[in-house]
């Protein structure tokens, strides 16, 4: 029993971090994810059909001699998993991270001034523009250091607020 839910919980596992790695998002899995799940679970339950016809004559032939049948090579238990995981097409999803709103098109926010790094250490977050290090709320030509994230710096300089990157590539 606790070996074929092991098998079980490991096959629905697989199939969603599969279906989460590799097709998520991607349009054609997106336009067909219907049509993907009605064909799993028609074809789960032609499976569970097919298995139950099968295995009538198995048992009735193998139940006098005392022999079980190995559950992972059942048609039945296979129908049964390819429902579940047309089930689970339906509704898997991943999950979207918020892009920020606001983003500044140059790494140099004062000039002269480009952001080079950033530290987090000790629960102070510090930032390094053009060889200096600065701290939140400290004041850089006219800009004041408002937020420091892992990969970001957000100033303000007139109530208007702009977002730095330290790579171009960590925007999106």
């Amino acid at each position: 029993m606790w070996t074929i839910l092991g098998v079980s919980a490991a096959v629905v596992a697989v199939f969603c971090g599969a279906a989460l790695q590799w097709l998520v998002g991607e349009p054609l899995f997106e336009q067909s994810r219907g049509v993907i799940a009605l064909f799993l679970g028609a074809f789960g339950v032609g499976t569970c059909f097919l298995g139950r016809f099968l295995a009538s004559g198995w048992d009735v032939k193998n139940r006098a001699r005392g022999s079980a049948r190995f559950v992972l090579l059942d048609l039945r238990y296979w129908g049964t998993m390819l429902i579940i995981l047309g089930v689970i097409t339906l509704f898997i999803d991943a999950i979207r991270f918020p892009k920020p709103t606001k983003l500044a098109e140059q790494t140099e926010i004062v000039p002269g001034q480009t952001l080079q790094g950033i530290f987090l250490r000790d629960d102070v977050p510090a930032v390094i523009l053009g060889g200096e290090t600065y701290r939140l709320g400290d004041k850089v030509g006219g800009v004041t250091i408002k937020n420091i994230t892992s990969n970001s710096v957000v100033v303000t300089k007139g109530g208007e607020e702009k977002v730095f990157y330290v790579s171009p590539r960590l925007r999106n």
